[in-house]
């Protein structure tokens, strides 16, 4: 049988950014394929573990082996179940899903009570974004089966992914039931109100995760939050101590830079902007941190730098950027 246990500590970037004018889509486009970055635990019966995942490109998968009993050790003693169950999983470890799926299914014709093939089958197809299937897998390994906290976090993960955020909160409330101190479940539901574009209640959660942890991811996450309310100020504060809290990381200087926007604090932006673009940011925020940055400028009275910054935007490519870049050359 394969188990996996999976904690999120979700960073939901510029998705919660999409509706703020002091933002671009493209650069809110980051978020809203849901990037992100994951946290793991492991648990006391850990042997090993997997990764893998689908085109949602920030989730990794954790297994965990262990052991059968009860009903499951009665179907798994079934010729062939294990076997099939066994190459299954090493298709799986080896991102071929579509293959795994066909494997689990031969497993599951063997021993159609055997719940962990279910659970199985539906990581592959959350791995490949098959979000109705695999909630349907795993609400029947949670038939019967309620205890199955594994299936149910990674359920509320489909539910996320396919835009059915209530449910997804439904899932995270019935985990936090037996695990009200875990901290990357609070934050998990505050992705889900986010996207839900119900935001005090994203916050309420966030502060709950934040009083159990300082995971800077929590802190990141308020900082965005506090953009879609308007509270720059908070936001602010907790870009900062992000900041300080990842050096390395240069997207806080972007939010940050942002923000100082909002609050027509324009050296301050313009200082974080040149900041990030010296700190080798990915590819895809050059183009709006040079558009931002040109935004910057206009308001700064530096007509020519603006152009230049534009310009630059506009090749990478950046639509708005090479409008603006017209307008202020006439």
């Amino acid at each position: 049988m394969v188990v996996f246990f999976l904690i999120a500590d979700f960073d939901f970037t510029c998705y919660l950014l999409k509706k703020v004018t002091v933002t671009d889509n493209a650069f809110s486009r980051l978020i809203h394929q849901k990037k992100g970055t994951m946290k793991y635990a492991r648990v006391s019966s850990a042997k090993g573990h997997f990764s893998g995942f689908s085109k949602t490109a920030f989730i990794l998968l954790m297994f965990v082996l262990a052991s059968l009993n009860g009903v499951g050790l009665y179907w798994i003693n079934r010729p062939g179940v294990a076997e099939f169950n066994a190459e299954a999983n090493t298709q799986f470890s080896a991102k071929n899903y579509q293959e795994a799926i066909n494997i689990y299914d031969r497993a599951i014709d063997l021993a159609p009570g055997l719940k962990e093939l279910y659970r199985n089958r539906a990581m592959a197809y959350l791995a490949m974004g098959n979000y109705n299937k695999a909630i349907a897998d795993f609400t029947k390994a949670l038939d019967g089966n309620s205890g199955d906290s594994d299936s149910l976090q990674a359920r509320a993960y489909a539910y996320l992914y396919s835009e059915r955020y209530r449910q997804a909160i439904g899932d995270i409330d019935q985990l936090l039931q037996n695990q009200k101190e875990n901290p990357y479940l609070y934050n998990l539901k505050s992705v889900a109100y986010a996207y839900n574009d119900q935001f005090p209640q994203a916050l309420t959660d966030l502060n709950t995760a934040l009083k159990l942890s300082s995971d800077p991811a929590f802190v990141f996450n308020r900082g965005v939050t506090y953009m879609k309310v308007l509270n720059f100020e908070g936001a602010l504060e907790d870009f900062s101590t992000y900041i300080k809290q990842r050096p390395s990381e240069s997207k806080g200087l972007m939010f940050r830079a942002n923000t100082y926007l909002a609050l027509k604090s324009y050296p301050q932006a313009l200082a974080d902007l040149e900041s990030f673009l010296n700190a080798n940011p990915p590819q895809e925020g050059i183009a709006q941190a040079l558009y931002t940055k040109g935004l910057v400028l206009v308001k700064l009275n530096k007509k020519q730098e603006a152009i230049t910054a534009f310009s630059e935007a506009c090749a990478k490519p950046h639509p708005e950027a090479c409008a603006m870049s017209d307008s202020l050359d006439k």
